[in-house]
């Protein structure tokens, strides 16, 4: 890494304004502190979980088919689902990038592939749950869902002699159905189950209140909230698999990175009793910090669920 990317990274200002510092130094002699732009939402975070998802499921079906996703091929199947908006090219790639995939050439063709350490991060999955099925533990498989009041059938029975409306009223009858004018309110659906079906009375929906993201009201707190009514229900030693969605991994408690300050992150490090010396530059600190990132890492769930002898096991991407 460049001494400008290493000082855009540990000021927080883009590697543009470091270049501009430095021009302005040596023509003026003098120095003026760049101001910290607002920080740009990842394409990733405006599209939620479940589009998100849909998304990956739409390249992978490349995969089963032993076809190659190209970027053109896959915008236009997404592009074609009406649930998922209309992405332009630029934006569609950036997301995709955001979500961990990566193009590469093969051959004489190029295709979208997964990063290595998501692959792996898959193989070390698997060998976990063989592991774990193995040992006779009782697997629950927990997710999230949604269904919007406009959803229709895509397919249905129409009158084909039915030609016009002055037809139809003048013989009795009707055009057919009318499609939805919109998507409509959208309802939220949480549950739990193993191989024997759903766990009896954990059954959690809610209406969205918000016409955006319902990340918005799917937080962290309500969701750990009917997460531990949930625990009791499950068999003992049971094994809890679940996605990386944001409400499923709040942090037990928030450990410093690049965004905190040089005393939050030295507080930190005092309340855990770590030795650093004084005058030490942010960037050191950040070094001792990551040597203990992962004793403080715990998510909140996985120490709820730790506390009644039962684990939980996060899916990759």
């Amino acid at each position: 890494m460049s001494d400008v990317s290493k000082t855009a990274a540990a000021t927080g200002v883009g590697r543009s304004s470091v270049y501009r510092v430095i021009s302005e130094y040596r023509a003026t002699q003098s120095l003026k502190s760049p101001k910290k732009g607002k920080l740009r939402q990842k394409l990733s975070e405006s599209v939620d979980d479940f589009d998100r998802n849909v998304i990956l499921r739409k390249v992978h079906e490349f995969f089963f088919r032993n076809e190659l996703p190209t970027i053109d091929k896959v915008l236009t199947v997404v592009n074609e689902n009406a649930d998922l908006g209309n992405f332009r090219r630029t934006t569609f790639y950036k997301l995709l990038r955001e979500m961990n995939f990566k193009y590469v050439w093969r051959g004489r063709d190029s295709m979208l592939i997964d990063r290595d350490d998501i692959i792996l991060w898959r193989r070390r999955y698997l060998r976990t749950i063989k592991r774990l099925r193995d040992e006779g533990r009782p697997i629950y498989y927990l997710d999230e869902t949604w269904v919007n009041a406009g959803h229709t059938r895509s397919y249905v029975w129409v009158d084909d002699t039915i030609n016009s409306s002055k037809q139809a009223f003048l013989s009795g009858l009707s055009t057919g159905s009318k499609g939805p004018s919109g998507r409509g309110k959208r309802l939220i659906i949480a549950h739990i189950g193993s191989k024997a079906g759903f766990v009896e009375g954990c059954l959690w929906t809610f209406e969205s209140k918000k016409s955006g993201d319902y990340h918005e009201e799917m937080c962290a707190e309500t969701f750990e909230k009917w997460f531990q009514d949930v625990l009791p229900r499950l068999q003992e030693n049971a094994v809890i698999v679940l996605d990386k969605a944001p409400y499923h991994s709040r942090r037990k408690e928030k450990v410093p990175d690049a965004n905190s300050n040089k005393h939050e992150i030295s507080e930190w490090l005092k309340s855990k009793n770590i030795d650093f010396e004084d005058g030490m530059l942010k960037k050191d600190l950040l070094d001792i910090v990551k040597n203990h990132r992962t004793a403080h890492n715990e998510y909140a769930i996985d120490e709820m669920a730790k506390n009644l002898g039962k684990t939980v096991l996060r899916i990759p991407p």
